[in-house]
Parts: structure tokens; C-alpha cells; sequence
């Protein structure tokens, strides 16, 4: 009869089952799909992942000893919803928050609903803006609410690099530019790149600029 091998598993696989459902083996083993056994041959056989199921362990405990959901209600109002500050006004970390919004979701709602009276603030300080045209901002608003609320009306933003006398040398439309951005590139490198093949090219057929 064949012995069947025992699974084997990244550690990294492991770490993150950790990082993800805590100090419990059960629930590590059920997200890598293992046993219990297994799970606690790993962390006697990895001292790092044994020291993460044991901080993990000692979160869990402290954040039931140590914060009140009253604290976090009110760190929530005091914070307008931002995760890093209600982290920092109640004394503990972000995963700490994450782990009282997914067990409390009345907190969840409370978070969404000070978010939305940020955005709301947020709004009418543009608006103020938009209205008072002795406001440094006065221009920036108004000019932000036509980029992002006048596209049905016409202003999307056009980019383009022009050639000698204002003629379009490339001209790029939105859909364009808003690749480049979503890979992360700058417009101004694109075309300083773009130069530079121009120059190469020019190099390679003999033509001085």
C-alpha cells in the first residue's frame, strides 16, 4: 500500500492564512484546505510563522480586554470615518479597526454614514468656493466641478503636444491619456521619451535636427 505524502504548502500561503483568519487553527486549516496537524507542524517548524500566530493570538485577547465599542463610536464621530485616525484616537492598529467593523457591522454602518458627512462637508466647501470669487480657491473649484461634473457638457480635458506654430504634433484624446495615467506614467516623461526615440530614429538615417 502507498503512503500518501503529506501536502506541503508555502510558507508565505501560510502566513497569510494566518494574517487573514487569526490565532485559529481550525480556520487556517480550513482556508488552506488542511488539517489542524498540519497547521501546527508548520508553526513548530517555522519560528516566524509561530511568533505571527502568536501575535495574532495576543491581539485577539487584547482587543477584547482593551477597547470598548463606546470608544470606537466615538472615535468615528471625532474622525469623520478615517480608518488611520480612528486607529490612532482609540490607541490600536488598522487591523484592529478592520476586525471591529467586520464583527460589529453597526460600526460598518456608522463609518459609511461619517464618511458621507465628510463628502458632504467636503461639497459644500466647494461650492463656498465656486461662489465667492475672492476665495484663493475660487478658481481650483470650479475648474475641479468642470472636470468632474461638466464631462455631459462638454469639458473633458484634452491633451496635446504641439509642433512649431501650435500644430498638433501628437494629439492625444481622453481615452489615451487616462492609459497612461492608469499605467502609472507621467505625460511629460511619455513625451521626453517620445523625443528621444524621434532623435535615435534621426541619428540611425543620418538626419541632423
Amino acid at each position: 500500500m502507498t503512503k500518501k505524502k503529506a501536502q506541503k504548502f508555502d510558507i508565505t500561503d501560510m502566513r497569510r492564512a494566518i494574517d487573514t483568519a487569526g490565532a485559529d487553527p481550525t480556520r487556517i486549516a480550513a482556508r488552506l484546505g488542511c488539517s489542524r496537524g498540519t497547521v501546527y507542524t508548520y508553526l513548530r517548524k517555522y519560528p516566524e510563522l509561530k511568533a505571527a500566530f502568536e501575535q495574532k493570538k495576543g491581539s485577539q485577547v487584547d482587543e477584547r480586554k482593551q477597547f470598548s465599542k463606546e470608544a470606537f463610536e466615538q472615535a468615528i464621530k471625532d474622525s469623520h470615518g478615517i480608518k488611520a485616525a480612528v486607529a490612532g484616537a482609540v490607541g490600536c492598529s488598522r487591523q484592529t479597526v478592520d476586525n471591529y467593523l467586520r464583527d460589529n457591522p453597526d460600526l460598518g454602518e456608522m463609518m459609511d454614514a461619517a464618511r458621507s458627512g465628510l463628502v458632504g462637508k467636503a461639497v459644500s466647501a466647494l461650492v463656498s468656493d465656486i461662489d465667492n470669487k475672492a476665495s484663493d480657491g475660487h478658481q481650483r473649484a470650479y475648474m475641479f466641478a468642470l472636470r468632474t461634473l461638466g464631462k455631459d457638457e462638454g469639458f473633458t480635458e484634452r491633451q496635446e503636444v504641439t509642433g512649431a506654430d501650435g500644430a498638433g504634433l501628437l494629439d492625444l484624446d481622453e481615452g489615451t491619456v487616462k492609459l497612461i495615467e492608469k499605467m502609472g506614467l507621467d505625460l511629460a516623461e511619455v513625451g521626453k521619451q517620445f523625443a528621444s526615440m524621434v532623435k535615435a530614429a534621426a541619428m540611425q538615417r543620418g538626419i541632423e535636427g
